[in-house]
């Protein structure tokens, strides 16, 4: 992913579970323990064709080429969550 020299703002992603447990997503940079720059909760959607797109600030400025790990983090062993598509906002 090539954030430019500007760097991201924010990220959005539309994503969904069936678990009403703690469900988030992580998004970290260049490894699979590298720095986690933005965290979305993901809402309970009730199926694997039901989305809401969510948003979080991106935590740091990240410019440059990096490497983007998603991390899906909850209880269940398997099919943890939906995962749409992202995007990142432009900083200003």
């Amino acid at each position: 992913m090539d954030f430019g020299k500007k760097g991201a703002a924010g990220f959005t992603a539309r994503v969904g579970t069936t678990h009403n447990s703690d469900v988030t997503m992580d998004v970290r940079l260049d490894r699979l323990t590298g720095p986690v720059i933005a965290t979305v909760k993901v809402p309970l959607t009730g199926g694997d064709d039901r989305w809401e797109t969510v948003k979080a600030e991106v935590k740091e400025k990240t410019t440059g080429v990096h490497d983007l790990y998603f991390i899906f983090n909850g209880k269940a062993a398997k099919d943890v969550m939906f995962f749409d598509y992202w995007t990142f906002l432009e900083n200003n």
